[in-house]
């Protein structure tokens, strides 16, 4: 199976269940309602000093023309973030419970914002995305509960337009006891990934390990790779 039901949803539940008070985002103003109330839900009030959303949505640069998929969205901790700088925003689960919540949040967004989201069901091995949809594919806290990756990110190619990018956040392989990360069985080291990566076909594979404290940030392009000169 692509997704392990069990172990991913409690993992989704308790990600960052560490002391601390949640940090403000400074999104827009018409933000702080919705995603204050989105914020407690998905993983404890500690998540936001950690894993930094609003400093990642930043790295992605400028969505407003962007359609932005996240696969395995949970409550939508990133997507509903995201709804407030992209055209469009895709938040896929495979939990029919976490589309009806994120649906039932999405009411709480400001009307000029509700028509970006949408919470769309994926299955265990179809994104349910279709072909050249999206400019962007996030995966956090998500990768290690795919199986076949290799022949999964492969099919994700697919569903980029040109020039697209997956970008893929998680949990870096070394000792973590600050928060609740998941055990290193859950986890995948970087360079497999890389790997992984440009065997499914994506281009200029680079890896960011110093924004994050305790994640890496990896990136495979939808796109021919660059000719040295």
């Amino acid at each position: 199976m692509i997704y392990r039901f069990i172990i991913l949803l409690s993992i989704l539940l308790c990600f960052g269940c560490d002391q601390g008070d949640e940090q403000p985002d400074n999104i827009t103003e018409d933000a702080t309602p919705v995603v204050q109330e989105i914020s407690t839900p998905d993983s404890g009030e500690g998540r936001a000093a950690w894993q930094k959303p609003k400093l990642v949505i930043d790295m992605l640069g400028d969505l407003s023309d962007k359609v932005v998929a996240d696969l395995g969205a949970g409550t939508g901790y990133f997507a509903f973030r995201l709804a407030f700088k992209a055209d469009k925003v895709i938040a896929l689960d495979i939990d029919p419970k976490m589309i009806s919540l994120m649906e039932d949040l999405e009411q709480k967004l400001p009307l000029q914002y509700q028509d970006r989201f949408e919470a769309r069901l994926a299955s265990i091995d179809d994104s349910k995305l279709e072909d050249a949809e999206v400019d962007m594919i996030l995966i956090i806290n998500t990768i290690a509960y795919i199986d076949n990756r290799v022949e999964y990110l492969s099919k994700l190619r697919n569903k980029l337009k040109d020039d697209g990018q997956v970008i893929i956040m998680d949990f870096k392989m070394k000792r973590i006891s600050e928060i609740n990360a998941p055990p290193k069985t859950d986890r995948v080291y970087v360079d497999q990934l890389e790997e992984e990566l440009s065997k499914a076909g994506y281009s200029n594979v680079t890896t960011d390990d110093q924004m994050l404290k305790y994640q890496y940030i990896t990136i495979g392009n939808n796109s021919m790779p660059e000719v040295k000169q």
